[in-house]
C-alpha cells in the first residue's frame, strides 16, 4: 500500500503552476499518494482530482469562515482543515506557513509526523499588518514577540523544519531538531523560449524594461516610474512593461493618475501565471525592485527575481536584501541599487540598455544560475531526503 502525504496550505490553490503542486508531483513520482488541502470560497468544489491523480480538498474561507489575516486562519476554517486532514490518515503532514501552527500542535499531540515549511517570516509580517493596517503600533512589537515565541514552541515539536532560504533557517536553527533550507525550483514555463509573435511585433520598436509582480509602493512602484522618466530623457524609445496589477495596499486611483504623467508605460493587469513568461521575455532589462519594509521581505527571495532570471534577463535588484545580494553576486547577473533612489535605478537601466555585450552576458549568467540551482531535480532530491528522514524516525 502506498504511503500517504497530506500537504496543508492556508491559501487558495491554483494548479498547475504552484510550488505546492511541484511538491505533490515529487511525492507522486516517488510512490506516495498526495493530497493537497487548501482553502476556497463556497463557489469552488470541495474536492478536485488534479494531474497525476493528486487530490485537492478545500475548506471554506469566506462568510463566517473569513479571516482578515493571511497568516492567521479563522477557527472554523482551522477546524475544517484539521478534520479533512485527519480523515486522510496520512503518514506525513506537510504544513506550509505560520497559519498551520494550531493544526501542527494537534498533529503532534496525536503522534503524527509533521514537516513545517517556512516560506516567510510570518511573525514580522503579522506585526507589520497590525502596525500599518490596524494602526496599533504600541502593541505591534509585543504581538510579534508572542507570535515568534509560539513558532519556536512549534518548531521544537515538529519532526522537520524546511525553510525557503538560508536566512530563514539561520533564525530557527537553534530551536529545531532537524532543519534544512530547500530553494524551490522555478516553473519551466519561465524560459527564454517563452515568446509570442504578436507581442514581439507589438514591442519591436522599443527598448523594453520589464517589471513583474504586484505593483505597490512597497515594491517601489513610484520610484520605478520616476526612474523611467530619467531613462526616457536619454533613450526616447524606452518602454516600461509592468506585468502585474496594483495591490490592495496601493491607492489604485492615485497610481492611475501617476501613470498618466508618464509616457510609454504598459500595465498588463492581472494575468494567469502561465501567461506571464511571454511578457517578461519581451524585455531587454528586468526590474526586481523590492523595499525591505519589514524583516520578512529582507530575508526572503522575491520570486520575480528568479522568474526574470529564468527568462534570461539581466536584473536590476534591491540592495539591503541578503538573499537577493547573494544570488546576484553569485550569478553575476545584474546590478544592485538602492530601491529608494530613482537616479540609481535609472542609471542602471541606461547602463544595461546601452551595453549589449554586458546585457547579453548577464542574461546568460542569470539563466545558467537558475538551471544549476533552482531545478526540479535538486528540489526533489532535497525534499525526499527530508521525507525519508521523517519516516525513518517514526
Amino acid at each position: 500500500m502506498a504511503m500517504r502525504a497530506c500537504l496543508l496550505i492556508a491559501h487558495s490553490f491554483s494548479p498547475p503552476h504552484s510550488f505546492t503542486f511541484s511538491i505533490a508531483k515529487i511525492l507522486r513520482k516517488n510512490g506516495f499518494e498526495a493530497i493537497i488541502i487548501g482553502v476556497g470560497n463556497r463557489k469552488l468544489p470541495q474536492e478536485d482530482i488534479l494531474d497525476n491523480g493528486i487530490r485537492l480538498l478545500r475548506a471554506r474561507n469566506d462568510g463566517l469562515y473569513f479571516s482578515p489575516f493571511v497568516s492567521i486562519l479563522n477557527p472554523f476554517t482551522l477546524a475544517s482543515l484539521l478534520r479533512k486532514a485527519l480523515r486522510e490518515r496520512a503518514d506525513i503532514y506537510w504544513c506550509h506557513g505560520y497559519a498551520m501552527l494550531p493544526i501542527m500542535f494537534v498533529f503532534k499531540l496525536l503522534g503524527k509526523r509533521v514537516i513545517y515549511d517556512v516560506g516567510d517570516d510570518d511573525p514580522s509580517n503579522l506585526s507589520y499588518v497590525i502596525r500599518n493596517s490596524f494602526h496599533l503600533r504600541p502593541i505591534a512589537a509585543f504581538v510579534e514577540r508572542g507570535f515568534r515565541f509560539m513558532e519556536h514552541i512549534a518548531i521544537r515539536r515538529v519532526d522537520y523544519v524546511v525553510t525557503l532560504t538560508e536566512s530563514l533557517k539561520r533564525d530557527r536553527v537553534n530551536f529545531a531538531r532537524r532543519i534544512k533550507a530547500i530553494y524551490y525550483c522555478i516553473d519551466p514555463v519561465f524560459s527564454p523560449n517563452s515568446t509570442d509573435d504578436n507581442l514581439i511585433q507589438r514591442f519591436k520598436d522599443f527598448n523594453v524594461i520589464v517589471y513583474s509582480g504586484t505593483i505597490s509602493p512597497n515594491k517601489a512602484a513610484n520610484e520605478i516610474l520616476d526612474a523611467f522618466l530619467l531613462v526616457k530623457e536619454q533613450i526616447p524609445n524606452a518602454l516600461l512593461l509592468m506585468v502585474g496589477a496594483s495591490s490592495s495596499e496601493s491607492n489604485e486611483g492615485e497610481f492611475e493618475e501617476s501613470l498618466k504623467k508618464v509616457p510609454d508605460v504598459v500595465v498588463t493587469g492581472w494575468l494567469p501565471y502561465i501567461e506571464m513568461p511571454k511578457y517578461i521575455c519581451q524585455g531587454k532589462v528586468s526590474l526586481a525592485i523590492v523595499k525591505p519594509f519589514n524583516y520578512s521581505y529582507k530575508i526572503s527571495i522575491p520570486f520575480k527575481l528568479l522568474e526574470q532570471m529564468a527568462c534570461g534577463l539581466p536584473v536590476i535588484a534591491s540592495k539591503g536584501l541578503p538573499e537577493v545580494e547573494r544570488i546576484v553576486h553569485l550569478a553575476d547577473c545584474g546590478i544592485l541599487v538602492d530601491p529608494n533612489a530613482p537616479r540609481q535605478i535609472g542609471d542602471a537601466v541606461i547602463e544595461l540598455l546601452c551595453n549589449e555585450r554586458l546585457r547579453s552576458t548577464m542574461g546568460r549568467n542569470a539563466r545558467t544560475y537558475i538551471e544549476q540551482h533552482h531545478n526540479l531535480r535538486i528540489m526533489e532530491k532535497d525534499f525526499m531526503e527530508v521525507c525519508s528522514s521523517v519516516l525513518l524516525q517514526g
